[in-house]
């Protein structure tokens, strides 16, 4: 697979680029279903999941991002899902969840939280700031 190359823009234009890719996420449901053992869930990544599995896993989501190698870890995907789960199902335990899937899960309770992560941060993985330009602190909107 090829790597592409990144857009270099300014730092006022990546904000302009970072709201534009925000802007439609407010308007989604921020929730995501799945389905395991012939029951529905109801998942959800907010910032008191994202400050939960920080203090499980001393893993700060929003800086480190969200990738397979970091899901390959047991008690990362646990905590993740766990959490992911815990503002809909709040009368679930860690065990409970752990319970609900096993290794041949794996891809498909991935793809589940790569969405729900999604719906919480945006992608500018394509996207670097000319440094040259330097960073503008702009007002940003509280949403």
């Amino acid at each position: 697979m090829l790597a592409t190359a990144k857009k270099v823009v300014s730092a006022a234009d990546y904000t302009k680029i970072r709201r534009e890719r925000v802007e439609p996420l407010f308007q989604l449901d921020p929730v995501v279903t799945i389905t395991l053992k012939e029951k529905k869930y109801t998942l959800e990544f907010n910032n008191w999941a994202i400050k939960g599995v920080l203090k499980d896993t001393g893993i700060n989501m929003i800086s480190m991002g969200f990738s397979a190698d970091m899901m390959s870890d047991p008690m990362m995907l646990g905590s993740v899902f766990y959490w992911a789960m815990a503002t809909h199902q709040p009368e679930m335990t860690q065990d409970d969840t752990d319970k609900l899937f096993t290794y041949k899960h794996y891809a498909y309770v991935l793809e589940k939280l790569r969405i729900c992560v999604d719906l919480f941060l945006p992608d500018m993985s394509d996207i670097e700031i000319d440094m040259a330009t330097g960073r503008t602190v702009e007002d940003e909107d509280p949403r």
